[in-house]
């Protein structure tokens, strides 16, 4: 039994109490002057100096106050945080097992969780670093604070931003790789892989002598000989047999070789000049071989193929027909029987520029052409054909002024076109497109048993197309032609005939009868449920006839609160669904559908657009509606799921419009 003694302290030796000691009345104990080895029990104390082996408990203390450090020499147990003296939102927080959080202003900051993820900004850490707000960044400055850098996420975008202030001059994004720069992109937003100094927007190695002209990608060759190891480019079979090499020789060349010669394959030169088995080209296409030649050849198979070649000196163009059948008398350049220049069929048309003339002179080609130059050679004109266009160019160059195309008769100006383009018949000086002179200009039209004759005339005030204008033809009439087809006509009688519409006033009260458009500029929102659909907004149109049809077009949007979740639309003529999909199992039935939002912030839009047949001439209501899964929880139309009251979101309109179409 321990026993209780009350402490007085006699004289200037330490007293010592191996029981313990009970202290009443004692304000202050000095440790020189004590040695308690039991239990001290007292009201009020204060300590100089106490040294405790064991452990000290305080029952019922609020608050400790040391004015010195507190030194724990083995672990310091706290139950839930480490708040700031005066500032009690501010703690270091061990809110659960194995997980340590630092919080300011009362939010929390910083979290390590179990697995040593360290979250900022957000409480489930997937990653050794997890960073998540609405603009998470990564911030780096230089020592001098001049310039700073980050890495962030905003949106679905992921940046490196450099020097986002632009406070330096030619900021570099450099990737590096054992100390040693990789790829660098420069302030110009040119990407350099093994330069350092990239002056296109990818350059591939280094250029020793870069020119004025750039490419977007520059590959450098090592060597400028043939060395697949130090060509820039070298493309292999796949058995690892032949292959060729691109490279760039010491003369500027472009040479692509193949494995097993030495001659290049292809050439182009630094002149521009290409070369086929040769690497010296002194013209824009220089093929070098024992017998070179081009062939053209058909793939249908017929063996019908062209040949230029030169055959000893001569330049040699050959047709063949593999029938063998013979046919025109070809004319070539002198030196040689297979130098043609053009041909003489055996009907005697001659044909340049076609094996099969259709004339006497028969020229072809993609701009078929005979040249006419005066003696001073100051002024060129032509006939040509081009295409669908057969032109006389005269004084193409416009050498001459006011030149003219005359057509002549018994050596007496028949009819002109001037320089302006008019044509004069009768006058030297047209003063229109065609201008046709003479007390009564007409142009008459025959037919060939000379039964019947029109004109088109000019008398007095008068301008007329008379057809027939003796009748001595029954039923006349005047036809307008278009590609040798006719697309109007007016018969004898004054009827007028457009295509096959014969009765203009009937075909003006076809097309389009009626218009109506709703516009639903609200939002719209309603719980989802698997296979229901609900109805946003309705519009009505009246057929004036039950023949006509509707012409039904709408446009909506929508978005769910929950992600990767399915909507859908459909349209009803009254509660009956027009221009949906077949039912298939438990599908569900719809105009549109498979509408899928992956975030809060997503709108997907839709539209559909059909011909409906209602068979009625009283008044139709088409209601759109709108479904989703289950899952999906609400549904929203015209605004997004998460609707932010924010410049950077968006509220839509959705529309019908019904147009009522003529049979």
């Amino acid at each position: 039994m321990t026993r209780a003694r009350t402490l007085s302290k006699l004289g200037s030796s330490p007293a010592v109490f191996s029981e313990g000691a009970v202290v009443a009345g004692i304000t202050t104990i000095d440790a020189s002057g004590f040695n308690i080895t039991g239990v001290v029990t007292a009201t009020t104390g204060t300590f100089t100096s106490v040294s405790v082996a064991g452990t000290i408990t305080y029952n019922d203390v609020t608050n400790i106050d040391s004015v010195g450090i507190i030194t724990a020499q083995s672990d310091v147990s706290i139950a839930d945080k480490i708040i700031h003296t005066g500032d009690t939102n501010t703690a270091i927080r061990f809110p659960s097992a194995d997980t340590f959080t630092v919080e300011t202003g009362g939010d929390e900051r910083l979290r390590i969780d179990s697995s040593g993820n360290v979250g900022i900004g957000t409480i489930s850490p997937s990653g050794l670093l997890h960073i998540s707000g609405d603009t998470c960044q990564l911030h780096f400055t230089d020592e001098d604070d001049s310039a700073s850098s980050r890495i962030y996420q905003s949106g679905a975008t992921f940046a490196i931003d450099v020097d986002q202030a632009d406070a330096k001059a030619s900021s570099v994004l450099s990737f590096r790789v054992d100390d040693a720069e990789a790829m660098r992109i420069d302030s110009s937003g040119n990407v350099g892989i093994g330069t350092d100094n990239p002056d296109a927007p990818l350059q591939v190695g280094v250029l020793n002598s870069p020119g004025s002209l750039r490419a977007g990608l520059v590959v450098k060759t090592i060597s400028t000989t043939q060395n697949n190891s130090e060509s820039a480019i070298y493309i292999e079979e796949s058995s690892g047999g032949e292959g060729y090499y691109l490279r760039v020789d010491s003369d500027g060349g472009l040479a692509f070789d193949n494995s097993a010669s030495t001659t290049p394959t292809l050439y182009l030169s630094d002149t521009d000049n290409v070369g086929i088995g040769t690497a010296s080209p002194d013209e824009p296409l220089h093929i070098s071989a024992s017998d070179p030649a081009i062939k053209l050849q058909d793939s249908d198979g017929t063996d019908q193929y062209s040949i230029i070649k030169n055959a000893a000196g001569n330049s040699v163009y050959d047709a063949v027909n593999g029938a063998g059948v013979a046919g025109a008398h070809i004319f070539r350049s002198p030196g040689g029987s297979s130098n043609e220049h053009f041909r003489i069929t055996s009907s005697g048309n001659v044909g340049i520029g076609t094996t099969t003339p259709a004339g006497l002179l028969h020229i072809s080609g993609d701009a078929c052409q005979m040249h006419f130059t005066d003696a001073d050679d100051a002024s060129s004109s032509r006939i040509y054909q081009s295409g669908a266009t057969f032109a006389i160019d005269v004084d193409q160059a416009d050498a001459k002024a006011s030149s003219v195309l005359s057509f002549r008769v018994d050596d007496a100006e028949a009819m002109q076109i001037d320089s302006s383009g008019n044509v004069g018949i009768g006058t030297d000086s047209p003063a229109g497109l065609l201008h046709i002179s003479g007390n009564t200009c007409q142009m008459h039209f025959t037919d060939a048993d000379d039964a019947s004759s029109s004109r088109i005339y000019q008398s007095g005030a008068t301008f007329a197309i008379d057809v027939d204008q003796a009748d001595t033809k029954a039923s006349s009439v005047l036809s307008f032609r278009v590609d040798d087809a006719e697309a109007m006509r007016i018969e004898s009688d004054g009827t007028v005939q457009i295509g096959s519409i014969t009765d203009l006033e009937s075909e003006v009260t076809k097309g389009i009868k009626q218009v109506v458009h709703v516009a639903k500029t609200d939002t719209f929102s309603v719980s989802a449920s698997s296979g229901d659909f609900d109805t946003i907004f309705s519009a009505s149109i009246t057929p004036s006839s039950t023949s006509n049809k509707v012409l039904v077009f709408w446009n909506s949007n929508v978005s769910l609160d929950e992600n990767n979740q399915r909507a859908g639309f459909r349209i009803l003529r009254g509660t009956t669904p027009v221009n949906v999909a077949d039912a298939g199992g438990d599908r569900i039935s719809a105009g549109v559908g498979n509408l899928r939002t992956t975030v809060l912030t997503m709108s997907i839009p839709a539209s559909q657009m059909f011909l409906d047949s209602p068979g009625v001439d009283s008044e139709v209501t088409y209601n759109l509606q709108v479904g989703a899964e289950d899952s999906a929880d609400d549904i929203y139309v015209n605004r997004t799921a998460s609707d932010t009251d924010a410049d950077t979101f968006y509220r839509m309109a959705s529309n019908i419009i019904l147009m009522e179409v003529a049979s």
